[in-house]
This record gives structure tokens, C-alpha cells and sequence, in this order.
């Protein structure tokens, strides 16, 4: 199944991987954390195109590219072993179910592999507990991607609406979105299709009305009970604007969700 790009991981994934890595860390660094996992997200999902063995090699790429992040920040020795996330699956076996198309096991493999690498970059160690709250997070992510490359399909932008959604995806992910690509190896010839897919999907989230109080309720919805979580009224702009955005797509989501037949199987 296809993915869209730049749905992010619900934000009590989020707060799960934040809450038992470095509490010393400032909120900077959690936005520029949260920058840099979008763009990762971005790449992962754009490079999971189709299933056959270009997607496989897709995700090797992105695992070397996590390890060479992981040998840059710290020394050979310093480095945690990597363990691979493994479900005890058939790799057919669906998942979940978007009006009848499946999501596989392998799949919901694939992408929590990465997620679960990302956080042991952080020094990150995730308990059962909270791998089965990341995998439920994750197969939510998978439908709403799904239900959202439906809704940009059958979206038609204006220029004017392109180049604003392609300015707000660059704030977001925190660089230029044609060098991005390019560093992650995606060929020139789909860049303009991924960056085209992705001015879609800002469109329909920034079309989406929240009320004054919405995102500090979420935000202290999420964090509730968690150690190590900044007040809200600490939090820098960059970390608002990505609450936000991700209160956003869930409204976004919910909404078509209401229209679909989906089922969660797992």
C-alpha cells in the first residue's frame, strides 16, 4: 500500500519515546528533534512507493542513512546495538483494512523497524509496553496515510495554493524540500510528483479550524502522568506549530475516517 508522505506519528508516540530518553534535553532541541524526524518520516514513506523489490532496497538505503547519522554524532564505541524490531506475523496477514484494501504485516514491519531505529539513535530503550503502544500508533498512521493519498488525488491546487502549501511543508520540515530529496537520494524525476503530493496534503491541513484552547488541551491530553514533559506555556513556537499541525491531521483524519470503511486488526 502506498503511503503519504509527511503524516507524522501521533504525539503520545511522541511523548513515549521523549519520556524515556535524555529528560536533561531543552525544548529547542525537542523541536529540532521533531524537524528532523518529519523529514526522516518523509523520506521513509515517499520511499516505500509500491512493494515490490525497489521498495525493499528503498528501506535499506534509509537504514544506512540512520546509521550514518548514528556514526557521525558519536564514536564507534559509543554507539547502542541496534536491535531489529521482528513481528510475529505472516507478512500477508492484514493488519488493518481501508474499504477492503489491506495493510500488511510486513508493512507495519517495515515502518516500525524504522521508528524503533530512531529511537535507539536517541539512546532510547523502548519497553514491551510501550512497542505495543508505538505499534498501535503506527498502524493508525499507516490508515491515515492511506485515507489522506486518497484525499490528494482528487485535490486540484491553484499556483498560488501550491506555493504557499510547499513554504508551510519547508517551515515544517525545517529545510528546503528539493535539497532534502536530493540528499536522500530520490530521483529527479519524482521529486516533483512527491513535492506536488505533499502541497496537497498541507492544503487540506491548514484548511483545518481549531479552537483557541484546542492545542494546549491536546498537548496536556498526551502528556498526562508523563515525567520530563515542559509546561505548556514553556514550550518554544517551533514545538506549538508541531502540535498543532498533528492536532490538525487528526481532526483531518477523524473526518475521513467518518467516510471509510476501516478496520484494525491487529
Amino acid at each position: 500500500m502506498k503511503s503519504t508522505a509527511l503524516f507524522a506519528l501521533p504525539l503520545s508516540a511522541m511523548v513515549v519515546m521523549t519520556a524515556c530518553g535524555d529528560n536533561g534535553e531543552d525544548t529547542a532541541d525537542e523541536g529540532n528533534g521533531n524537524n528532523e524526524d518529519n523529514a526522516n518520516l518523509l523520506n521513509e514513506n515517499d520511499e516505500q512507493e509500491n512493494e515490490t523489490n525497489e521498495n525493499n532496497e528503498a528501506n535499506e538505503l534509509n537504514e544506512e542513512n540512520i546509521e550514518d547519522e548514528l556514526e557521525e554524532g558519536m564514536g564507534e564505541e559509543d554507539m547502542p546495538e541496534m536491535d531489529e524490531f521482528e513481528l510475529d506475523m505472516d507478512p500477508d496477514e492484514p493488519v488493518a483494512t481501508v474499504d477492503g484494501e489491506e495493510i500488511t504485516a510486513a508493512e507495519l514491519e517495515e515502518t516500525m523497524q524504522m521508528q524503533v531505529m530512531q529511537a535507539q539513535m536517541q539512546g532510547q530503550e523502548l519497553s514491551d509496553e510501550q512497542l505495543d503502544e508505538m505499534q498501535e500508533d503506527v498502524v493508525n498512521f499507516m490508515v491515515d496515510n492511506e485515507l489522506m493519498e486518497r484525499a490528494t488525488e482528487e485535490l486540484e491546487l491553484s499556483d498560488d495554493e501550491r506555493e504557499e502549501a510547499i513554504e508551510e511543508l519547508e517551515n515544517f520540515i525545517g529545510e528546503d524540500i528539493n535539497a532534502m530529496l536530493e540528499e536522500q537520494g530520490v530521483p529527479e524525476e519524482e521529486q516533483d510528483e512527491i513535492i506536488e503530493q505533499e502541497a496537497k496534503m498541507f492544503h487540506l491541513v491548514g484548511n483545518v479550524e481549531l479552537d483557541d484552547d484546542d492545542v494546549q488541551e491536546y498537548y496536556e491530553e498526551m502528556t498526562d502522568g508523563q515525567e520530563g514533559q515542559e509546561d505548556f506555556d514553556e514550550l518554544e513556537d517551533e514545538m506549538l506549530e508541531q502540535i498543532e499541525f498533528q492536532l490538525k491531521q487528526e481532526h483531518l483524519a477523524d473526518e475521513l475516517r467518518e467516510e471509510a470503511d476501516v478496520e484494525i486488526l491487529v
